[in-house]
């Protein structure tokens, strides 16, 4: 695995879980952490943290070229042990307009087992996209009705995954535990508690800054 190959100094006991898709560029990836970095006051120290990403752990010319396993063989190992050893998770979404990260399987999934495990979970965007949801709550009722009506479509029985065997096993899961409305729900419900959340934090930004 590609995480064999980072110093030891650089790869710990991971501390977050990273939910994302492989369909994102490298600057996307990197904008979103960096307004992860800054999303507290004062910045995080991120010396202390490390994330379980599944593109460095995961064996990938096994997976991929061998075709040896799918990382839906084993539900339990390949993804909620790890979750629950992380004990929080960092959702990283490309854009709050019609995004990726809700037409994918895994992380519809991933959403839904962290939520039901009542596990913290942050959710990051690139720099412009954080922007455009900043400027589209400033516009109020209207911004706020697009934003909610955006993030609100998910399907997790329409969502895809790269690998045909992953997403019949994942939805066959799903199928077999609370159903799919049950999942569409616990996720639309994480992402509009994160939409309150932007919106008390810039309404309490102007507050400030009117003092």
């Amino acid at each position: 695995a590609m995480v064999d190959w980072i110093p030891r100094p650089d790869r710990r006991k991971q501390t977050h879980f990273m939910s994302w898709t492989w369909k994102y560029t490298l600057g996307q990836l990197h904008s979103a952490l960096e307004m992860f970095k800054m999303n507290t006051t004062p910045p995080r120290d991120t010396s202390s943290i490390f994330f379980y990403i599944c593109f460095f752990v995961n064996n990938q010319f096994r997976i991929i070229v061998d075709g040896v396993a799918a990382g839906s063989d084993d539900l339990e190992n390949s993804f909620k042990v790890n979750l629950s050893r992380s004990g929080r998770m960092v959702a990283v979404l490309d854009t709050w307009e019609d995004p990726v990260y809700l037409k994918r399987v895994w992380t519809v999934y991933e959403q839904f087992v962290a939520c039901s495990s009542r596990l913290p979970v942050e959710f990051v965007m690139p720099d412009a996209s954080m922007a455009s949801l900043q400027d589209h709550i400033r516009q109020g009722e209207r911004g706020l009705k697009k934003v909610t009506a955006s993030i609100c479509k998910v399907d997790s029985e329409k969502a895809e995954a790269w690998k045909a065997e992953d997403e019949k096993k994942v939805k066959a899961a799903i199928r077999d535990s609370v159903g799919f409305e049950e999942v569409n729900q616990h996720v639309r419900n994480a992402l509009v508690d994160w939409i309150g959340q932007a919106v008390r934090k810039q309404f309490q930004e102007l507050v400030d800054a009117a003092i």
